[in-house]
């Protein structure tokens, strides 16, 4: 039986978004091992990786320790963990590859190409921004990274995109096989629909005040999703406005987060809830859902506050601009002052403004629902297997 590798940098990315691909291509005939760090790097607890261990195991999914770093630049460990794909590797034979993330990804693509494995690699939002007009290359952001995915798009057979800029990148600067746009990986629209809850039971539970909006962003408590901005906007606006503002995720920012609370005095008004399994409850609750990211691909907990039927406001960067449609509900991340205006917008709507902002919000995420995902993840699988 033909066996297949996913790999990911940390073993929260394949948890949190390729569950589905792995039950896709146990459908599709295929044995599947996970390539993975299972102890370091994860936006999860461990009791989460505990319970994916436990989920794989169950589907008959062989899983391996890898070392990988999420630093760019820890060199040292890159190269232990590329010693470690060099032997599974060469220990199993895999008929191709789907990774995720660009450490993982780069090294195991280089450790591919020597044995001549197949290699599909999606990207989750690449860690620069391009323009160019044919005569000069305009890089922000990383420039590493640019040429890393440059040079080794050549070993890659399909490069998967999941927002339009990056997509258009791909296609016109990489040289990978196949070149392809899926929106995500997206999410289940029907099953959140059916997801209710008691409105008041859950308002009392977080400690809300029924003259109190709740405003909630989720994501892991790291730099790039830049929580801190908010706060800031949110400081400018606690004698205006009464809200408690909800911040569901871990990660290594924590403390400082904690600490710029207290400074802005927000004790009890901004609140760290940490990992949640509720999200979808906490979206459907709350007033409005705001989306800080400094870089995305194309964000899922986006995608499910919009599923939930919540106003959003959002950072404009790539990912975030496939998704939401409606201008006035953009901000600059960097700006609280941008983040002000949008939080006053999006309360201030009319109850037309609102229904017709809502309803559109529905329609652009159906078209990122998980079976339509899933159908053209089947496509590229049966066409890389059948090569």
């Amino acid at each position: 039986m033909k066996r297949v590798l996913m790999v990911s940098t940390a073993a929260s990315m394949i948890e949190q978004f390729n569950m589905p691909n792995i039950k896709l291509l146990k459908k599709l005939g295929y044995e599947v091992d996970v390539a993975s760090n299972f102890i370091e790097g994860n936006t999860c607890t461990s009791d989460i990786i505990d319970k994916l261990k436990k989920e794989l195991e169950e589907l008959g999914v062989r899983y391996f320790q890898i070392d990988f770093s999420r630093s760019a630049k820890n060199f040292k460990q890159h190269k232990i963990s590329r010693k470690q794909i060099a032997e599974l590797l060469e220990n199993n034979e895999y008929c191709f590859i789907h990774t995720h993330t660009p450490v993982a990804s780069a090294l195991v693509r280089l450790e591919a190409k020597k044995r001549n494995i197949k290699v599909i690699y999606t990207a989750h939002g690449y860690s620069f921004e391009y323009k160019g007009d044919g005569q000069q290359e305009e890089i922000s952001g990383s420039w590493m990274y640019y040429k890393i995915e440059k040079y080794l798009s050549k070993f890659t057979d399909t490069i998967i995109n999941i927002n339009e800029e990056d997509y258009n990148f791909s296609k016109e600067k990489l040289k990978a096989k196949n070149i392809e746009y899926i929106p995500g990986v997206g999410v289940d629209v029907k099953e959140i629909d059916k997801i209710k809850i008691d409105w008041k039971k859950k308002r009392e539970s977080l400690g809300v005040h029924d003259d109190e909006l709740i405003f909630l962003s989720v994501g892991e408590l790291g730099t790039r999703k830049n929580h801190i901005r908010v706060i800031e906007a949110l400081s400018s606006l606690k004698y205006e406005l009464k809200f408690k503002y909800f911040i569901c995720g871990i990660g290594d920012q924590e403390e400082v987060l904690k600490d710029y609370i207290k400074q802005q005095e927000l004790d009890g008004k901004v609140i760290l809830l940490g990992y949640r399994t509720d999200i979808i409850e906490l979206c459907k609750v709350c007033d409005l859902y705001i989306f800080p990211s400094l870089r995305e691909g194309l964000p899922v907990s986006l995608m499910e506050a919009m599923a939930c039927d919540v106003p959003i406001i959002c950072s404009k960067v790539r990912g975030n601009v496939d998704l939401i449609k409606d201008s006035r509900f953009y901000f600059n991340p960097l700006s609280y002052l941008d983040i002000k205006k949008a939080i006053l917008t999006a309360v201030d709507l009319s109850k037309e403004e609102y229904r017709m902002y809502l309803k559109q919000n529905y329609e652009t995420v159906k078209k990122c629902d998980v079976h339509e995902i899933c159908k053209k993840m089947e496509n590229i699988y049966k066409r890389v297997g059948e090569k």
